[in-house]
């Protein structure tokens, strides 16, 4: 949003006026009008305000035509009677540093950059008034303890901002903007506010602001009619089969930890998902487009895992600023302004994902702002696992081995793909002139402490025929998950082959490790695993498919129409 451009015209005097009651209407939409702290009215054209005063209330008799309206003594009522606030100015309703001011019924449908603006001030009560036609509806900066009810807060381009605010309450508020509510904050406690479920959203949809709940799973059928998501303070929450979009963010994590994010559609939003100070989630087979960041990882957010997900057409696909430690694999990343930013975060893991006709593959903020750290992170595994597909990589595949310097191709590029001073992905994968993709989902390059792991396969043609391969022995033909059982301890090598019907091949190999003294896994714990691998590969084969139609038309998107990412 723009930075307001509030113009506060230091007046010579402070003018005691004494209150008019008039039904006389000012036209004149460059005025100013305020209530200073004497509590008179003062217009900054000299014109006759509508307005009338009966001690500390203040009732329209008539429509306003102001640049702004501004309150500047506390402890009073502004009653709009059904009368409305027009202009184009900066702010409609001002209330800076003021305490128990009551804003009703009043219509604002102003085009004003924000049509109701707090500052720095609580316990005002915003009630019963009909606000559109704004940049933002209602914006909120470090106040709190605020209360409002009962508003209509409609095609503005935000309707509820909320910026370092904290125990503000919110009931029966009906929102239809562009974009409905946005939340932003550097601590927890900017992100603790009552709003329950009687505020909705376009299409009568609810808003849940769940604050310290745990063992939850949101889905249309427990949770009917999600219009906003947030999670805060939460543990073990699984949202699944949602569909969010038209807000701050589709959906929020604040100090969320142990939860899966799974599923959803996610579109139209400022931030797809946005996780804050969020540790140990998996966001995971979402369907994530047309926002103007897919995903954002801030305020040291670690330990995440963001895989198999769709992430095409945002202005960003992705975004992490000071988080650290987190894995991104498996994920489409297409046709984005920057696929990846990232901003003072290093040691992340980042491949197996495909990077496809984004106009910046991978964006630093420190090469526009020499103050921020440049990130250095991790781009590939040990060969042959490989690191990431680059549709801008213009190397070839005629070597094979862990130095690419022995004769054979090997799916792998045979000279690393250099993405900036810092950071090389020294194996990307090549596709070998076939648009077939296969992955290997599960088991991961890890160590196992059981003896029996899921493989999970997904590949783009549904109707493949897949088939794999331990540790060298023959092939078994598989449809779908399977149970590698009985596993030895020590290092394994998977190696899957997909097949499709018109002959193209492609294969993906993984390496894993049996720990010593490894068990056989309960029933309870295959159960409990198995639904989300199976989900995984489900999703994975529809958005990697989509990834490829990209791929087979060399797709080159045009120059991007927003600015450079901070």
């Amino acid at each position: 949003m723009k930075a307001s451009k509030v113009a506060f015209l230091v007046f010579l005097c402070v003018v005691s006026l004494c209150a008019v009651t008039t039904q006389v209407k000012s036209q004149d939409s460059s005025e100013s009008v305020y209530i200073l702290s004497d509590g008179s009215i003062y217009s900054s054209t000299n014109a006759t305000v509508p307005i009338q005063q009966d001690g500390d209330v203040y009732t329209f008799t008539d429509n306003l035509f102001v640049y702004t309206f501004v309150v500047q003594r506390g402890g009073i009522t502004i009653d709009g009677a059904g009368f409305a606030i027009e202009g184009e100015g900066d702010i409609g309703i001002e209330i800076r540093s003021i305490n128990d001011v009551t804003i009703k019924n009043v219509q604002l449908n102003g085009m004003f950059y924000y049509g109701i603006y707090i500052m720095e001030s609580s316990y005002n009560t915003i009630t019963g008034n009909t606000i559109k036609n704004n940049g933002n509806g209602i914006v909120f900066y470090n106040s709190t303890q605020n209360t409002i009810t009962n508003n209509i807060i409609t095609d503005n381009d935000v309707g509820l901002d909320l910026r370092l605010t904290t125990e503000n309450v919110f009931r029966n508020n009906n929102m239809d903007n562009t974009h409905n509510i946005a939340i932003y904050g550097t601590e927890l406690s900017h992100f603790i506010n009552d709003m329950d479920d009687s505020n909705t959203i376009s299409d009568d949809k609810k808003v849940y602001y769940l604050i310290g709940e745990e063992d939850l799973v949101i889905n249309p059928d427990t949770f009917p009619d999600v219009g906003f998501l947030a999670l805060v303070s939460c543990t073990n929450i699984t949202v699944q089969n949602i569909e969010l979009s038209n807000n701050g963010q589709g959906i929020l994590l604040a100090v969320t930890t142990d939860s899966t994010i799974m599923q959803n559609s996610i579109t139209g939003n400022y931030y797809g998902i946005m996780l804050f100070a969020a540790s140990s989630n998996l966001v995971m087979g979402n369907s994530i487009t047309n926002n103007d960041r897919g995903i954002q990882l801030s305020m040291f957010s670690t330990s995440n895992s963001i895989s198999a997900n769709d992430i095409t057409d945002n202005t960003g696909g992705m975004f992490l600023y000071n988080s650290t430690q987190n894995t991104i694999s498996g994920n489409i990343i297409t046709d984005n302004d920057y696929g990846i930013g990232f901003s003072a975060s290093a040691y992340n893991l980042i491949r197996g994902n495909y990077f496809i006709d984004n106009s910046i593959q991978v964006y630093d903020a420190s090469t526009d702002d020499s103050t921020v750290t440049a990130s250095v992170n991790t781009w590939y595994v040990s060969y042959p696992a490989g690191g990431n597909y680059w549709s801008d990589y213009t190397g070839i595949d005629v070597k094979t081995g862990i130095d690419q310097d022995e004769d054979g191709s090997d799916g792998v590029g045979d000279t690393p793909h250099v993405i900036d001073s810092n950071n090389k992905d020294k194996y990307p994968l090549i596709l070998e002139g076939s648009s077939l993709v296969v992955y290997i989902t599960s088991p991961e390059n890890t160590t196992y402490n059981v003896n029996s792991v899921t493989l999970t396969v997904t590949v783009s043609e549904t109707d493949s025929l897949i088939r794999y391969s331990l540790d060298g022995q023959a092939n078994i033909t598989i449809s779908g998950s399977t149970t590698l059982s009985d596993l030895s301890e020590g290092s394994h090598k998977l190696t899957v082959f997909a097949k499709d019907a018109e002959g193209n091949e492609n294969s993906h190999t993984v390496y894993f490790t049996i720990s010593e003294g490894a068990e056989t896994p309960t029933e309870t714990e295959e159960s409990e695993s198995l639904p989300i691998t199976w989900i995984a590969a489900i999703v994975v084969v529809a958005v990697v498919g989509v990834a490829i139609l990209y791929f087979l038309k060399i797709k080159k998107k045009p120059s991007p129409t927003k600015g450079t990412p901070t």
